[in-house]
């Protein structure tokens, strides 16, 4: 057996082919090896397996892999580097049903004479996904691929294994063949994506139709015209922009070699998919027109929402990076025909969670509101569009609808494929509104924790998806709350490091701290009869824009008619483990006899200096049934006082600003609602 070693200090592994004319090839997991073409038994080959507490050296091999009637079958060895002493062997692990055997060496004596510690290895089969896991829980994942892989599969033609090949270059003909069939089936095929032509165009486009690009007035072209947009980070680089200077030039032409690579790259894609016109926000809005930027920034939700095509530089981190890149080369082993074994492609989740892109504000209602996005990763290409999700290393298709809050996950697009507009089919013809105000209040919870450049952005940067929620349920909207379901909206609280900044939100607006947050209500809850609900006597909230209710706001109260009660709070300060920052905004509440009420937290970490006297308004009360075991169940029923807590301003009479959240659902450890508790309408800014 010929093995391929990594000569390197620590664990490498890789996958050798050997067959009976005593020939080798070799496949190293994430670093570049020796590309070869056999055929019968597949061999596991690792070097320099370094034992922790020893520092001695092993080799773990896995045998006699064929891929006859496409099962895999393997024997395991340890053995010493050094000596070839065998540890330990197991066999008959099946390649198409998932199998999981753990792998124990015996004790053995290293070169120097000392005794190690047993080695064991975990080898994962489970169709055309191979997992080893070393004794320092090390994974190294494969998978079995087919390089000639049908993209449109003929009469019964079925793919052996969803994995198919990766092109060198984003460029390929190869590459954009496999983009263009994604356009045209999602064209051709999906009821949902079919847009109906609308007389909304953006102010400005770019033409590509010549080598120059250049600016035109986007009245001047037939409404309904297709054009592509840009989401990309502009990250610190200098990137080409619009102002009043240059705006005249740029209509008469752009030199393609003076654009930033990020913009070459979205010209090249738009034109190699047969389309004339982009968008890219950085030259369609004057940057340094005040005017135009409010006028173009409200259509910015419609600028997406009616392109044919979205095209995301999801590995660029600025406009000088691009991304139609060389693709690192990845070492592969010929199996048998059309099978090839390869280094498991980066996972969907981890792809969107450590993309620049993914960690702006902007981009998740870029990518939510568009028909179809494709995105351009470092290895991979991804396609989503309201119908399905799928990548260009992998041709299983995803197609949940309105499931997915999270916006690494693969059905995360179609989040919003609840709305009843025109343009989208959903099944739930008349939804509850809870239940998509459920997925806004998921959807924040992601949004805040992105990065925004310019904070007053914060509400513009998720207008379009608060649009979308209106239209589908007809609640109000104020401030990133619903009026209709208020109750909830207002029990956040924040979630880790939070700070605040410039005015962007009333201090009862999640808005108003940027950083994670979570909601303190209890989706397991029930509603109940509640006496001590709050009641909404008015809204008050000044917008920059009168005209756009989702925009910027410039102030904001809310008049309650609520039940309050004097409280103090004393924080989770002391000795360590208890000294860390964000204890000292978990409260412990108690009334103004000593009596503990609950628990909650402070909005900000400044208000935690010193215990303080604040006043708990009274919210919402809810039921919870809490089984014997703990879990939701029958049970014990508790009744879940929710409440904020306040403080006056000292600018207004009986105007207050709130300083954090607590509850209480015990009912043996006091009561926020008792003799002294009193109702009375109070205004909160």
């Amino acid at each position: 057996m010929n093995g391929h070693h990594v000569q390197d200090p620590g664990l490498r592994l890789a996958v050798s082919i050997s067959s009976d004319r005593g020939t080798s090839a070799s496949v190293a997991c994430r670093y570049t090896g020796v590309e070869g073409s056999l055929r019968e038994n597949l061999v596991f080959y690792s070097g320099l397996i370094r034992d922790p507490p020893t520092g001695a050296l092993m080799s773990c091999s896995i045998n006699e892999v064929t891929t006859s009637h496409f099962a895999i079958t393997s024997s395991v060895d340890f053995r010493l580097l050094n000596s070839n002493e065998l540890l330990c062997t197991a066999s008959s692990l099946p390649g198409l049903v998932a199998a999981r055997e753990t792998l124990r060496g015996v004790p053995f004596t290293t070169s120097n004479g000392q005794r190690a510690r047993s080695a064991r290895l975990k080898v994962i089969s489970g169709g055309f996904d191979i997992d080893v896991v070393d004794f320092a829980l090390t994974s190294f994942a494969f998978e079995i691929y087919m390089k000639n892989y049908p993209l449109a599969a003929a009469g019964k033609l079925v793919p052996i294994s969803p994995y198919r090949e990766l092109c060198l270059h984003p460029e390929s003909d190869e590459c954009w063949e496999v983009a263009r069939t994604w356009l045209s089936s999602c064209k051709e095929g999906h009821a949902a994506c079919q847009r109906v032509a609308t007389a909304v165009l953006p102010r400005r486009l770019l033409d590509i139709s010549e080598i120059r690009p250049r600016l035109i007035d986007a009245q001047s072209i037939c409404s309904g015209t297709k054009y592509t947009a840009l989401s990309h980070c502009w990250g610190s680089y200098n990137t080409m922009s619009t102002h009043k200077s240059n705006v005249q030039s740029f209509m008469e032409g752009i030199d393609m070699f003076l654009l930033p690579p990020t913009y070459q790259d979205a010209i090249k894609v738009t034109r190699r998919l047969g389309v004339q016109f982009i968008w890219i926000d950085s030259l369609c809005i004057i940057q340094d027109s005040r005017e135009d930027w409010q006028a173009e920034s409200v259509k910015m939700v419609d600028v997406y929402k009616n392109c044919y095509l979205n095209i995301s530089a999801l590995s660029a981190a600025n406009a000088s990076q691009g991304f139609l890149l060389p693709r690192p080369r990845m070492s592969t082993v010929h199996l048998e025909n059309d099978l090839h074994l390869r280094p498991a492609t980066q996972p969907w989740r981890e792809v969107f969670q450590q993309s620049p892109l993914s960690q702006r504000s902007w981009v998740l209602q870029e990518r939510l509101l568009s028909t179809r996005v494709l995105h351009f990763g470092k290895d991979d290409m991804f396609w989503e569009c309201l119908t399905l999700s799928v990548r260009e290393s992998n041709a299983t298709e995803y197609t949940k609808q309105a499931q997915s809050t999270e916006w690494e996950d693969e059905n995360f697009k179609r989040s919003l494929f609840f709305t009843k507009g025109k343009w989208l089919h959903s099944p739930l013809v008349h939804p509850d509104y809870q239940c998509i105000l459920a997925r806004w209040y998921a959807i924040v919870l992601q949004y805040a924790t992105l990065h925004i450049t310019i904070v007053s952005d914060t509400f513009p940067a998720i207008s379009g998806i608060a649009a979308e929620i209106h239209n589908a349920t007809g609640c109000h909207y104020i401030a990133g709350l619903w009026i209709e379901d208020l109750h909830t909206g207002l029990l956040w609280y924040r979630d880790g490091e939070c700070y605040s900044g410039p005015y962007i939100a009333p201090t009862w607006s999640w808005a108003a701290r940027r950083g994670p947050i979570q909601w303190l209500y209890l989706r397991s809850s029930s509603s109940t009869h509640d006496p001590y609900m709050a009641e909404i006597q008015k809204t008050d909230v000044v917008l920059q824009n009168p005209e756009n209710e989702f925009g910027v706001v410039q102030a904001g109260h809310l008049y309650l008619d609520a039940y309050t009660k004097p409280v103090w709070y004393r924080t989770s300060h002391g000795d360590p483990p208890f000294n860390d920052p964000y204890l000292s905004v978990v409260l412990d509440i108690f009334d103004t006899d000593g009596l503990p009420l609950g628990t909650g937290y402070l909005d900000d970490l400044a208000d935690s200096a010193t215990p303080a006297k604040l006043t708990a308004m009274v919210v919402t009360q809810r039921r919870m049934d809490i089984g014997d075991n703990g879990s939701d169940s029958e049970g014990d029923a508790h009744e879940i006082i929710y409440f904020l807590l306040i403080k006056m301003t000292g600018i207004r009479e009986n105007e207050y600003r709130r300083v954090g959240i607590g509850y209480t659902f015990d009912s043996l450890i006091g009561e926020v609602v008792s003799n002294n508790a009193f109702k009375d309408c109070s205004s909160i800014a």
